[in-house]
């Protein structure tokens, strides 16, 4: 059963809003990775950002006829989530014909 539409939205709201914290917390703030493991987490956080945003981009050019709302959503930090959640997600539980894809 899908949630409603108002608390997916409060949901990615709070979670960007947390992700965001996070990363100001991690550049700002005085903890400094010391072991190999709490390194490669910082890595890999601070590398999905970048990598969600150009996997959104080419998604949206490949899916959408406009994609200039998408385009700015690309300066959201861990914005695809968003795109994800609201585009992607419901469209995969579509049939696929057996035609080739439009």
């Amino acid at each position: 059963m899908m949630p409603d539409l108002k608390l997916r939205h409060v949901f990615a709201f709070l979670f960007l809003t947390g992700t965001s914290i996070f990363a100001a917390w991690v550049v700002l703030g005085p903890w400094i990775p010391k072991t190999a493991l709490e390194e490669g987490l910082v890595v890999t956080f601070f590398l999905c950002g970048p990598l969600g945003a150009l996997w959104m981009l080419y998604d949206c050019i490949r899916q959408r006829k406009t994609s200039f709302v998408y385009f700015l959503l690309v300066f959201v930090p861990y914005g695809f989530i968003f795109y994800y959640l609201e585009r992607v997600r419901p469209r995969a539980g579509k049939a696929v014909s057996g035609t080739a894809a439009e």
